[in-house]
């Protein structure tokens, strides 16, 4: 799977804070150290999601190869649509209670 250059950007990116939070944190640099490592997390962790998670096109034609019609594929987003709003509304009913 090629990268593009948004991921390989992002990953350069995470790679430097990562490799400079490391040398940072020998040199007993904390808030250097703190710094890096804070921006190393939303960089690198977001480039290796990006890619080595599939694309929707990808994970798409896999469920079509497997067997999978478009209804049901679209029964199956809004089953998790829905199963969402109701994560939602179960969060939303606990902050009403604690308040």
């Amino acid at each position: 799977m090629p990268l593009t250059v948004a991921e390989g950007a992002l990953l350069g990116a995470g790679m430097l804070f990562a490799g400079g939070a490391t040398m940072a944190y020998k040199a007993k640099q904390t808030r250097l150290f703190k710094t890096l490592y804070f921006l190393s997390w939303p960089t690198l962790g977001s480039a290796i999601l990006w890619t080595l998670m599939p694309t929707e096109k990808q994970m798409e034609q896999e469920l079509k190869a497997s067997g999978f019609t478009q209804q049901q594929l679209d029964a199956s987003r809004a089953a998790t649509a829905a199963q969402l709003q109701q994560l939602k509304a179960a969060a939303e009913e606990g902050k009403r209670r604690q308040h």
